[in-house]
């Protein structure tokens, strides 16, 4: 999964970007995910 997400529209300089909910009709743009908290993430 995580090597697809690599590959993503969102990802920007070789760092994955995630468009979070904040609240209803809104979001945040999260630029400093490091894949490793995305890969523990998965796993649990």
């Amino acid at each position: 999964i995580l090597r697809t997400m690599l590959h993503d529209k969102k990802v920007q300089h070789g760092r994955l970007r995630f468009v979070l909910p904040t609240a209803l009709g809104h979001v945040e743009l999260v630029g400093d995910v490091d894949p490793d908290d995305v890969r523990a993430a998965l796993v649990d």
